[in-house]
């Protein structure tokens, strides 16, 4: 028995200086960051077919979709860091949001609606002639909340060309042949998160409020409000 109770405590004793020896080993120092995965809402959006008509899902982070109608977004659509959007500038499209939608960029990985062929002739001087400076054309429409929107979160994301003369209006709340505005929501009880972003070039205001509950803290407007601006 008292051989039994021995080994016994010898091997507590043993256990008792690994741990000790393992725990001392570690680094005081040392930060471990562990990643977490990206906001997510139903099913991958695949970047093979151009973006139109009703969208519900995730953009997926660092791909480039491209678009070739007016977007609707009646359930929930979640944009990740890094995606680029890409707006033709040959029509005035439009994201028309009915639900919920969720731009989430990151400092590190912005994300981009943009028009790449005014892109490639953007000029950051104030001298030229504003009827000549694409940042004044409107090459699309906005991000529109209609009256039924519920929620529009856009965080760390360039809102690039926007404001457009609409054709037939894709909302209620704007007429047919109007200016849209980059960003506008028409719902008193809808919701409206526009922080740390930037709003380059529009035709009239970059953000024009209809009705809503708004956060808008951080953001950038350049060259915004060629018509009355």
């Amino acid at each position: 028995m008292r051989k039994s109770k021995f080994n016994l405590l010898a091997a507590s004793a043993l256990l008792l200086s690994g741990l000790a020896f393992v725990f001392n080993g570690c680094n005081n120092s040392e930060k471990v960051k562990v990643s977490e995965p990206y906001f997510k809402v139903g099913e991958a959006i695949s970047t093979k077919t151009p973006l139109s008509g009703i969208i519900k899902g995730t953009l997926k982070a660092d791909s480039t979709y491209t678009v070739n109608g007016d977007i609707f977004v009646n359930d929930t659509l979640v944009v990740q860091p890094g995606v680029h959007v890409n707006f033709p500038g040959t029509a005035t499209y439009s994201i028309i949001v009915k639900g919920t939608f969720l731009s989430l960029g990151t400092k590190e990985k912005p994300i981009w609606f943009t028009v790449p062929t005014a892109n490639a002739k953007r000029t950051d001087t104030y001298g030229a002639k504003t009827s000549e400076d694409p940042a004044y054309q409107g090459f699309w429409g906005g991000i529109l909340g209609e009256t039924t929107f519920n929620k529009i979160i856009i965080k760390w994301t360039h809102l690039e060309f926007g404001s457009g003369k609409l054709g037939t209006s894709p909302v209620s709340f704007l007429a047919n042949g109007a200016n849209s505005y980059t960003v506008t929501t028409a719902n008193p009880r809808g919701i409206l998160v526009l922080e740390d972003s930037w709003i380059y070039g529009s035709v009239d205001d970059p953000f024009r409020p209809f009705g809503g509950r708004f956060n808008v803290m951080r953001n950038t407007f350049e060259k915004c409000g060629y018509t009355g601006g």
